[in-house]
């Protein structure tokens, strides 16, 4: 590991621990109550893959030194570190002084979440049905006209199937 010096502490992080508050109603609800704040190096690491849900999902792990001090030293993996710049939340998983020189704690931490972009899907227009709205798109679909229309169609072209589907009645058969 390089030489950590005081100007390579170029970010802020916030740490935060997960409490039992009492809500009022004599239930208690975990929730992350702020500890300190800190000056950190955030050195992102090699990512990789991992399979979460069934599917892959691309994980960066990090890096993040911050100066020795009663409060640091106090840092578990139970805890968490949000970037105060970018507003970034990192799980921690594993906080430990690595130097044993009681100078700064290194944490190896992952990124709590990512927010994905959503996958474009098409907007119901009010014209197409609920089962037209609910089918995934498939190819042609550009072609799909809207239900009003189509019964139109099937209005206009009815009595021209009416007449030539009749079955002709016994008189004029023979």
């Amino acid at each position: 590991m390089a030489m950590i010096t005081a100007n390579d502490l170029r970010d802020r992080v916030s740490f935060e621990k997960r409490e039992e508050v009492d809500d009022g109603y004599g239930n208690t609800v975990g929730m992350w109550v702020a500890q300190f704040e800190r000056d950190a190096c955030i050195l992102p690491s090699k990512g990789g893959e991992t399979v979460i849900a069934a599917r892959l999902q691309e994980v960066q792990p990090a890096l993040i030194i911050v100066r020795f001090d009663a409060e640091t030293a106090t840092i578990t993996a139970e805890w968490r570190l949000i970037e105060t710049r970018s507003g970034s939340i990192y799980n921690i998983r594993t906080a430990a002084d690595m130097e044993r020189r009681r100078r700064f704690i290194t944490m190896l931490c992952e990124p709590a979440w990512r927010r994905e972009p959503s996958p474009a899907r098409p907007r119901a227009e009010t014209s197409l049905s609920w089962r037209t709205a609910m089918t995934p798109p498939k190819a042609g679909d550009q072609f799909r006209m809207p239900d009003a229309e189509f019964e139109a169609i099937l209005t206009r072209a009815a009595p021209k199937f009416r007449r030539s589907a009749r079955v002709p009645s016994r008189q004029q058969r023979r």
